[in-house]
């Protein structure tokens, strides 16, 4: 209540292995804004694969709840189902999108994922690139701040 007073947005990141219907009623029942969902897989092998000691039909029954959730709640939270872009996860995508198509308040979002698994340089590289952009847009924030001009960038979140 605090956070969602002071106008914050407020939101969680799961891979619903302990969302079960009881923490998704009670998820929807908040005043969180928006619910990120890691999806590893739809596919039972390449889950297990992915999610070692996980349970893959409670993963596929919370996800579920999840959706049939979300249909009767389509204002908040928003809800991102977010897949990681893998050869082994691209059918899983088509899957997931035919059971969403029309579900108000709800998107996919794709990550590239990135291995420097024997590569040092190149990840030295890749982290020293993100360093360096995050230190710009760190020093642009605190010009815009500084110089007041942060109130014409920056949209207030409203309800």
């Amino acid at each position: 209540d605090y956070a969602a007073g002071k106008g914050t947005s407020i939101g969680v990141s799961t891979n619903l292995t302990l969302i079960n219907k009881d923490v998704c009623r009670q998820l929807f029942e908040s005043k969180l804004d928006f619910l990120i969902v890691s999806i590893d897989s739809l596919d039972k092998k390449e889950y297990e694969k992915s999610r070692i000691g996980s349970s893959y039909s409670s993963f596929i029954s919370n996800l579920y709840n999840l959706l049939d959730m979300k249909r009767n709640h389509p204002e908040n939270p928003t809800i991102t189902l977010q897949f990681i872009n893998l050869p082994e996860t691209n059918q899983d995508i088509n899957k997931i999108y035919e059971k969403i198509v029309g579900i108000k308040g709800l998107s996919i979002t794709i990550k590239d994922f990135y291995t420097f698994a024997g590569d040092d340089s190149r990840r030295l590289l890749f982290w020293n690139e993100t360093v360096a952009l995050g230190q710009q847009i760190a020093e642009e924030f605190m010009e815009l701040v500084e110089s007041g001009r942060i109130k014409d960038r920056v949209i207030p979140f409203k309800r």
